[in-house]
C-alpha cells in the first residue's frame, strides 16, 4: 500500500513535471533563458543536496523511525534537528547573494556575458528558496519514518505548480526572472503542505543540540556529505562543459532528463522510499533473511517493471518528446534534438533504478561510507564517458547524456559489489530474473523495432505512433513474460487481470 501511495504521487509530480516543461518549452524553447535558469537552479539545488537531500534517506529516516512511537521524543528530535538546520541554511543565504557572479563563472563559465548576467540575477532569487526547501525536507523524513507517505509522495507536485505559476503568471512582467520567483513560490508551498502533515505535533525552537540521536544522524551523514561532495563535483562539471558546447545544450539536456526521471521516479523511487523504513527495523544480524528477502523482492520488482519501461521510452522517444513539448517557441527541430539525446540516457535507466534500491538498502544497515566513496568513483566513469561521447558525437548534449548513463551504470555495478558482501544475495532467484526481464525487453525491441520499420510508422500521427507502439511493446513482454514465468511480471498482470473481473461482474 505504501508503495502504491509513493507511485500515485510520483505520477502526479512527474506528470506536473511534464507540465512544467510543456510551460517552458512553450515560453523558452532551447533559448538562452531557458540555459540560464538551468544553470542557476543549480545552485540552491547542490546546496540542499549537500545538506539534506541524502541525509533524509541515510540519516534521518532511519533515526527518526526509532523515536516514531515516542512522542514526547519525537516533537524534541523533530525541534532540536529543524532548529539546526534553519541556522546553518541562514547562514548561506546571504553569502551566496553576494557572490553569486563568482558562483555563475565557477559554473557556467561558458556562457555569453549577458546570459551570465541573467544567470547571476536568477541565482540571487533563487537563494532564498534553498531555507523552505530544508525545512520541507526535514518534514518530509519525520513522515516517512511515521510510513506516512502521501503528503511526501506530493510534495514536488506543489514545487513544480510554484515554477508553473511563475513562468504563466510572471513571466508578462519580470521576463525570464520569473521563472526564478517561481522556484520561491514552490519552496514555499512545499513547507505549507508538509506543516499541515506535522500540524499535531508540537514543535518549537529548540537550541539544544547535544541530542545523542542529533550526534548519530551527523555519524551517518558524514559519510553521505563526502559523497554527495563527489555527486557536486560532477554536476558542476557536467553544467560547465555544458554550458561550453552551446546554449541550447542545458535547455536540451534538461527535457531529456525529464522524460527519463517519469519512469524512475514512478517505479525506483516509490519502491525505495518504501522499503526503507521497513528496512531500517529490520537492520539487526538476527533479522538478516527477512532483511536480503525485502531487498531481494523490491528490486524483482523494479526490474520487472524498469526494463519495458526503457525500451518503451526508447521506441517512442521522438513522438512522446514532440506530443509534450512541440508548440509555439519548441519546434521540430527542438524535438529531434531532444529525442536524440534522451537515446542516450535510456541504457543507464534500468542501472539507475536498481542502485537506487540498493543504495537504501545499504543506509537501512548504517554503512553510509562506502556508497559514497563509490559516488567519487563513478565520477571516473563520467569521465570516461565524455572521453567515449566526444569521439562520437563531439561536444554535444548527447555526449553528457551518454556519459551520465555510463556514470550511472559504473555506480550500479560498484554498489551491486558492495551489497553481494554486505548482505549475500545469492539464492534469491535476482540472476534468473534479470536476466529472463532482459531477455523480454530484447524481444520486444527487436519485434516492435522491425515492425516500426516495416510499416513506416514515423509517418503515422504522433499520437496513434506513441499508443500502437507502446500498446504493442506492453503486449510482446507480456507474452515472453507469461511463457517464460518471470514471476514479478506474473504478479502484477494478475492483480490488474483480477481488478478488470472484479469490475466486470459489478
Amino acid at each position: 500500500m505504501a508503495a502504491l501511495l509513493i507511485a500515485v504521487g510520483n505520477i502526479t509530480s512527474r506528470l506536473i513535471g511534464v507540465i512544467r516543461e510543456a510551460v517552458f518549452a512553450a515560453t523558452f524553447g532551447r533559448g538562452s533563458e531557458l540555459a540560464a535558469f538551468t544553470a542557476a537552479a543549480t545552485i540552491p539545488t547542490l546546496v540542499y543536496d549537500l545538506l539534506l537531500s541524502g541525509a533524509i534517506s541515510a540519516a534521518l529516516v532511519p533515526v527518526f523511525s526509532r523515536v516514531a512511537d515516542k512522542p514526547e521524543a519525537r516533537d524534541r528530535l523533530v525541534s532540536q534537528v529543524l532548529s539546526l538546520m534553519i541556522v546553518v541554511v541562514s547562514g548561506l543565504v546571504l553569502p551566496m547573494v553576494w557572490f553569486a557572479p563568482q558562483l555563475v563563472q565557477w559554473l557556467a563559465g561558458g556562457f555569453d556575458a549577458d546570459v551570465q548576467v541573467l544567470t547571476t540575477t536568477m541565482v540571487r532569487w533563487m537563494v532564498f528558496a534553498v531555507p523552505c526547501m530544508v525545512v520541507a525536507g526535514v518534514m518530509t523524513a519525520v513522515l516517512q519514518a511515521e510510513q506516512r507517505f502521501i503528503l511526501p509522495a506530493f510534495v514536488t507536485s506543489v514545487f513544480n505548480v510554484g515554477l508553473i505559476v511563475g513562468a504563466l503568471a510572471f513571466t508578462p512582467f519580470l521576463g525570464p526572472v520569473a521563472l526564478a520567483v517561481g522556484m520561491v513560490v514552490g519552496a514555499l508551498a512545499q513547507v505549507a503542505l508538509q506543516a499541515y502533515g506535522l500540524r499535531g505535533m508540537h514543535i518549537r525552537w529548540r537550541m539544544d543540540w547535544r541530542e545523542p540521536a542529533i550526534r548519530e544522524m551527523l555519524r551517518l551523514y558524514a559519510p553521505v556529505a563526502l559523497g554527495m561532495g563527489f555527486s557536486a563535483i560532477g554536476t558542476v562539471i557536467d553544467r560547465r562543459l555544458g554550458s561550453s558546447y552551446g546554449e541550447n545544450v542545458l535547455p536540451t539536456m534538461r527535457y531529456a532528463t525529464t522524460l527519463i526521471q517519469f519512469p524512475l521516479g514512478l517505479v525506483a523511487a516509490a519502491v525505495s522510499t518504501a522499503i526503507l523504513p521497513t528496512l531500517a527495523r529490520l537492520r539487526d544480524d538476527a533479522d538478516q533473511t527477512e532483511f536480503r528477502s525485502t531487498v531481494a523482492q523490491a528490486l524483482t520488482v523494479v526490474v520487472a517493471l524498469i526494463v519495458p519501461a526503457a525500451v518503451i521510452l526508447w521506441l517512442v522517444r521522438v513522438p512522446l518528446t514532440g506530443l509534450i513539448l512541440q508548440r509555439q517557441a519548441f519546434v521540430a527541430a527542438d524535438t529531434i534534438a531532444v529525442a536524440d539525446t534522451l537515446k542516450w540516457y535510456i541504457p543507464g535507466l534500468p542501472a539507475a533504478a536498481i542502485d537506487q534500491i540498493l543504495l537504501f538498502a545499504y543506509y537501512a544497515r548504517g554503512r553510509t561510507l562506502a556508497p559514497n566513496l563509490v559516488q567519487g568513483a563513478a565520477i571516473g566513469g563520467y569521465g570516461v564517458g565524455v572521453v567515449i561521447g566526444l569521439a562520437f558525437f563531439g561536444p554535444s548534449a548527447q555526449t553528457l547524456a551518454f556519459a551520465n548513463s555510463f556514470q550511472w551504470i559504473t555506480h550500479m555495478i560498484l554498489m551491486a559489489v558492495l551489497a553481494h558482501r554486505l548482505f549475500d544475495l545469492r539464492r534469491l532467484g535476482l540472476a534468473q530474473t534479470i536476466a529472463l526481464c532482459a531477455m523480454a525487453g530484447a524481444v520486444s525491441w527487436v519485434l516492435v523495432s522491425g515492425m516500426s520499420t516495416l510499416l513506416q510508422v514515423e509517418t503515422w500521427p504522433m499520437m496513434l505512433q506513441l499508443v500502437v507502439l507502446s500498446t504493442v511493446a506492453v503486449a510482446v513482454y507480456l507474452g515472453v513474460a507469461w511463457q517464460f514465468r518471470i514471476t514479478p511480471v506474473l504478479m502484477a498482470y494478475q492483480m490488474v487481470y483480477k481488478k478488470i473481473r472484479e469490475r466486470l461482474a459489478r
